[in-house]
C-alpha cells in the first residue's frame, strides 16, 4: 500500500476500518462459497455450510445459491435440511429454484419423506416444492397433505397438484371442494377449471352454489374450457346468483364460450340490477354474434349508466355489414330513439355495401325510413348519390325533404344548386331553411359569391 493510503487510512476512525474490514473479509468468503460451488464437489459443502451458519440473511442466500449449483446429493440433502429449518428465513421460492435445479431424480422420494415434518411451514414447503418438480409420483403424498389440519398446508398441496397437472389430480381437487376452508375450496375449483377434466363437472356444479361467494364464482370460472353439454345450464343458472360478481363472471364464461343456448338468458340480463353485469351481457352478446340480440341491445343504449351504452353499441357495430337489414329496418321504428340510434349506427358502420342498399328502400312507403335513409347517405355517401338525394327533395313528407336537403349541404355537390334553389320556395319553413343552410354550405365549399 502506497504511504499516501496509509495516512488517508490514519485518518478514518478504528471503527469504520474494523467495518469495511468485516465486509471485505464476508464478500470473500462468498465468493470462495461460489467457487466451491462451481467446482461441484462435496467437499465443498461443510464450507459453505459454515459460511450459512455464520452469515446473515442475504449471506445465507448467497450459500444458497452455492449449494444449488453443486447439483450432487451432497448438496441436495443439504438444502433439504434448510428447507427443515424456517428459522433460517430462506425466501421459500429461493430454496424451491435452487432445489429443481439439482435435476436430481431423488428430489421427489426426500420431500415425501418430509411430508409428516411437525412444523406447518416445512409441510407447506415441502407441498410448494413437490408442485415445482411437476412430478406425477408426488400425487399421492400431496392427496394426503390435503387431508392435512393446517389450512395453509391444504392449500398448498391443492395448487400443487393444479401444476403437476395430471388425471390423477383430478379426484384429490374434488374431495377437495368439500373442504371446511373456504380459501382451500376456491383454491380447488380453480385447479379443476385449469386440468378441464369433465369428470369434475358434476362436482363444481354442486360448489355453484357454495355458501362462500369467491367458491361460487371461481367455480363458474372453472367450467369456461370444460366441453361438457352440462355446462351451459349451469352457467345459466349462476346469472340469477345473489352475488353480482358470481352473475357478471357467469355471463362472461357463456360470452367467451360462445353458448348461444344462452342468449335469450342474456338479454335479460341486459336488465341486471348491475351495471357491471348489463355491461359483460352485451359483450357476450356481440361475442355470440347471433342478430337476433341487436334489437334488445339497441333499447339498452338509452341505459342510465355511461358503460352500457358503450358495451352495447361495440356489440352491436361487431356484427359489421351483417347488422345492416336489421338497422335498416329500425329505421322505421315507432319510438324515435330507436330509429335514432339505428341510424347514428348505420353512420357509423357504413360502407358502399349499405350505399346500395339503402338507394333500394329510398322510395319505401314508410317516412321514417325515408327520412333516416337519406340522412344516412348525406354522411356515408359520395358523388353516387347525390340524384336520388335530390329526388327526395319532392317528396311528399316535409320531414324527408328538410333531411334531403340537410344531406345535400353535406355533400356540398355543385350539382344541386338548382334543386335546393327551388326548394328555399318549399311549403314548409324548415325545408326552407334547411335548403338555405345547404345553399351556404355549397357557396362556401366552391367559393362562389
Amino acid at each position: 500500500m502506497m504511504n499516501e493510503h496509509v495516512k488517508k487510512l490514519a485518518g478514518i476512525p478504528d471503527k469504520r476500518i474494523l467495518e469495511c474490514s468485516g465486509q471485505i473479509l464476508h464478500l470473500i468468503q462468498l465468493n470462495v462459497a461460489k467457487l466451491f460451488s462451481m467446482v461441484g464437489n462435496d467437499k465443498a459443502i461443510p464450507v459453505i455450510m459454515g459460511f450459512f451458519l455464520e452469515g446473515d440473511v442475504p449471506q445465507r442466500q448467497w450459500c444458497i445459491e452455492a449449494l444449488g449449483g453443486i447439483q450432487t446429493d451432497g448438496a441436495l440433502d443439504a438444502l433439504i435440511d434448510v428447507l427443515k429449518k424456517p428459522e433460517f428465513q430462506i425466501p421459500l421460492d429461493l430454496l424451491s429454484k435452487q432445489l429443481i435445479a439439482s435435476k436430481s431424480r431423488k428430489l421427489v422420494e426426500k420431500l415425501m419423506l418430509s411430508a409428516s415434518h411437525p412444523a406447518e411451514p416445512v409441510r407447506v414447503a415441502v407441498a410448494v416444492v413437490l408442485g415445482e418438480t411437476r412430478d406425477p409420483r408426488a400425487i399421492r403424498t400431496l392427496s394426503g397433505l390435503v387431508k392435512d389440519t393446517s389450512d395453509k398446508v391444504r392449500t398448498s398441496s391443492i395448487e400443487a397438484i393444479g401444476k403437476i397437472g395430471t388425471t390423477a389430480a383430478v379426484q384429490p381437487a374434488i374431495e377437495a371442494l368439500k373442504d371446511s376452508m373456504e380459501i382451500v375450496r376456491a383454491k380447488a375449483a380453480q385447479v379443476l377449471g385449469e386440468l378441464r377434466d369433465t369428470a369434475a363437472v358434476e362436482f363444481i356444479e354442486k360448489t355453484t352454489h357454495d355458501s362462500s361467494e369467491m367458491v361460487r364464482r371461481l367455480s363458474v370460472h372453472a367450467l369456461e374450457n370444460m366441453a361438457d353439454a352440462r355446462v351451459p345450464n349451469i352457467l345459466i343458472s349462476s346469472i340469477a346468483d345473489k352475488a353480482e360478481l358470481v352473475r357478471g363472471t357467469a355471463v362472461e364464461v357463456l360470452g367467451n364460450r360462445k353458448d348461444r343456448v344462452a342468449i335469450p338468458n342474456l338479454i335479460k340480463a341486459l336488465e341486471d340490477s348491475s351495471e357491471s353485469v348489463r355491461e359483460k351481457a352485451a359483450s357476450a352478446l356481440g361475442m355470440i354474434g347471433d342478430t337476433k340480440a341487436i334489437i334488445p341491445l339497441l333499447e339498452r343504449l338509452d341505459d342510465p349508466s355511461p358503460i352500457v351504452p358503450l358495451a352495447c353499441s361495440e356489440a352491436i357495430v361487431s356484427f359489421r355489414s351483417r347488422a345492416f337489414p336489421i338497422l335498416i329496418e329500425a329505421l322505421k321504428h315507432t319510438e324515435e330513439r330507436i330509429r335514432r340510434h339505428s341510424t347514428d349506427l348505420l353512420i357509423r358502420i357504413g360502407d358502399q355495401n349499405l350505399v346500395s342498399k339503402l338507394l333500394k328502400v329510398a322510395t319505401d312507403r314508410n317516412n321514417f325510413l325515408r327520412e333516416n335513409v337519406s340522412r344516412i347517405l348525406g354522411r356515408i355517401g359520395d358523388g353516387t348519390v347525390v340524384d336520388p338525394i335530390i329526388k327526395m327533395l319532392q317528396d311528399r313528407a316535409s320531414t324527408v325533404r328538410k333531411a334531403a336537403a340537410t344531406s345535400l349541404g353535406m355533400l356540398r355537390d355543385i350539382r344541386a344548386l338548382v334543386a335546393l334553389k327551388k326548394a328555399e320556395r318549399d311549403q314548409s319553413r324548415e325545408v326552407r331553411q334547411a335548403a338555405s343552410a345547404a345553399l351556404q354550405e355549397i357557396f362556401k365549399a366552391h367559393k362562389l359569391a
